[in-house]
């Protein structure tokens, strides 16, 4: 058992973000009416998050070592964002316990963010290691509003609109940052995050907000767009590099993105706006298709990798 902890402590938490992916992905996958796609992807997704769960309790020092580093650090915040995802699965099952494992993952996340804030922003902030990949930590509180808006009563408008701020704010000065200031190869595919945050603040949006408004929801889509043209221009570079951990920063952004499109169309039916929400569903089904592939190629290499972790 020690030797088996000893291998699964080297697993990056790049595998975990990139279930997190898998599983939102599951959720389209599930509106379109294919439940046991979802159910696979969710029992796979659990199986991973006790697998570090397993490397946290067990193997303290490999845990606190990767977390020392700020990249790695600000990705742990897909822990308790994939537990609020599986916990809204579960509630079908065991909906009592569901809903307070998912109320203190959300504690958990609001936890994260104020580790990461002291330990990297607040003792000591460095440009380089500011990138994208903060969106999970910052933005990544706003799954609970995604998936379970309704178990959050009060708070649910506190995450959204400290959502919406911290988009706002952090998506200008990491503008300026990927402008001004190179990334470093090895963490190019972080850049990726960048769709992320933007399609967690349109779907919370319509989620929560009772009347939302044309106008905010305009605008939220089309930086989703544009964040999604840059990723599209982006692949080229990302796939050229062999293949590594950081490839988990095209899933989940990916996954949300059409999670968000395929919310919007829905609301956009809604709203008396048929055509324009036909054409958005068109959109989405196009990011499903492309997402779809992105995820299986990098879920297949983290097999790949893991299946050698093991032989060795």
């Amino acid at each position: 058992m020690k030797k088996f902890w000893n291998k699964a402590s080297a697993m990056p938490i790049g595998a975990l973000a990139a279930l997190m992916g898998a599983a939102t992905l599951s959720n389209a996958w599930n509106t379109l009416g294919f439940g046991w796609v979802r159910a696979v992807t969710m029992t796979a997704a659990a199986a991973v998050w006790l697998l570090f769960l397993g490397k946290i309790i067990f193997s303290p020092g490999s845990f606190a070592a990767e977390y020392a580093k700020v990249v790695p650090a600000s990705l742990y915040g897909a822990f308790s964002m994939l537990l609020m995802i599986l916990m809204m699965w579960l509630h079908q099952w065991i909906p009592h316990t569901a809903r307070y494992v998912f109320l203190a993952a959300a504690a958990l996340h609001a936890a994260q963010i104020l580790v990461f804030t002291f330990r990297n922003v607040l003792r000591g902030f460095k440009i380089e290691t500011f990138l994208p990949c903060w969106f999970v930590t910052y933005n990544g509180i706003m799954v609970s509003t995604v998936v379970g808006p309704k178990h959050l009563a009060w708070a649910g408008n506190i995450i959204l609109y400290y959502g919406l701020a911290v988009y706002a704010l952090l998506i200008v000065c990491m503008v300026v940052r990927l402008i001004r200031a190179s990334v470093p190869p090895q963490f190019l595919h972080t850049t990726a995050v960048v769709l992320a945050p933007v399609s967690l603040c349109l779907t919370s949006y319509l989620n929560v907000e009772p009347a939302p408004r044309i106008a905010v929801a305009f605008t939220l889509y089309g930086m989703l767009l544009l964040s999604l043209c840059y990723i599209i221009v982006n692949i080229p570079r990302y796939f050229a590099a062999a293949f590594n951990p950081a490839f988990a920063g095209l899933t989940f952004p990916m996954a949300i993105g059409t999670v968000a499109s395929l919310r919007t169309s829905a609301w956009l039916d809604g709203e008396g706006f048929a055509a324009l929400g036909a054409l958005v569903k068109q959109a989405a089904g196009i990011q499903l298709w492309l997402t779809t592939g992105i995820i299986a190629f990098v879920l297949y290499n983290f097999a790949r990798m893991g299946a050698r972790a093991l032989k060795s």
